[in-house]
């Protein structure tokens, strides 16, 4: 093993330091967090429902249980269990939900936010590294991963429900603004060309790759929602088949012939 360029992290795996009894002991105390969250939920009323607040007691508390686990025994599973009960203490990855089912991201303006704070923590601890502080570099980015990832998921809500779910709360409409719904589109493809130009300029691998992956998929989105079924059939399949095609040759430019 000391051989092989392997972080200290995987020779920890392969060495069979009780990783599966870290992961198996994760998941219990996290299903002891979730129960006691839905304890709070007052008799008879829907778990999923967003109409119905409650204070997320249990979910903050697990968040700083497992927040403080991986500070003080320096895990990375501690820390991405941490970063999981943040969002579901902010409304995200809860379940099934009015935004987007599992993704549950119904006040998506306050998870982006989340999502910004965590890159911006993971910015702060980068300028911080030591050399070959391998740990917090890990945690570094984590944080940015992770980050990226809510953040951009509560921006391609935003980009076709809107700002926040103008519910009401017999039909269940979606009724956002026409403007409401030009400025999310126009923020969210500004971030992701942010994160690409950021990513090239840094040599930051990681917020590149985001940056382009949600730039198609806003793509994607802006085409099947927005212009689908202004055209005829044939003439929208013939456009999606051209994106697909552009897609894949991007992709294979920018991976396979130029690994940087």
């Amino acid at each position: 093993m000391e051989k092989l360029n392997l972080s200290e992290q995987q020779k920890s795996i392969l060495k069979g330091n009780n990783i599966w009894i870290d992961i198996i002991g994760c998941l219990l105390l996290s299903t002891g967090f979730m129960l006691f969250n839905v304890l709070l939920i007052p008799v008879g009323t829907n778990q999923f429902d967003t109409m119905t607040k409650v204070f997320p007691l249990w979910y903050l508390a697990g968040t700083v249980t497992f927040i403080a686990m991986a500070y003080k025994f320096s895990k990375i599973l501690y820390l991405i269990f941490g970063i999981y009960f943040l969002s579901l203490t902010v409304g995200m990855f809860s379940g099934y939900e009015f935004a987007c089912y599992w993704i549950g991201a119904s006040r998506p303006v306050v998870q982006a936010l989340v999502g910004f704070l965590l890159i911006l923590i993971g910015y702060i601890s980068e300028t911080k590294l030591k050399e070959n502080d391998e740990i917090k570099e890990q945690f570094a980015q984590t944080y940015n991963w992770t980050g990226l990832l809510i953040m951009f998921i509560a921006m391609w809500i935003m980009s076709f429900w809107g700002f926040d779910l103008a519910v009401d709360s017999r039909n269940y409409k979606f009724e956002p603004a026409a403007w409401e719904i030009w400025l999310a589109n126009i923020i969210f493809i500004s971030t992701t060309i942010w994160a690409m130009c950021y990513g090239a300029k840094k040599e930051h691998k990681l917020f590149f790759d985001y940056g382009l992956v949600f730039l198609i998929i806003e793509s994607y989105t802006v085409f099947c929602s927005r212009i689908w079924d202004k055209f005829p059939y044939a003439i929208s399949s013939l456009l999606l088949g051209i994106m697909l095609i552009l897609t894949g040759i991007l992709l294979a430019k920018t991976y396979v012939k130029k690994q940087k």
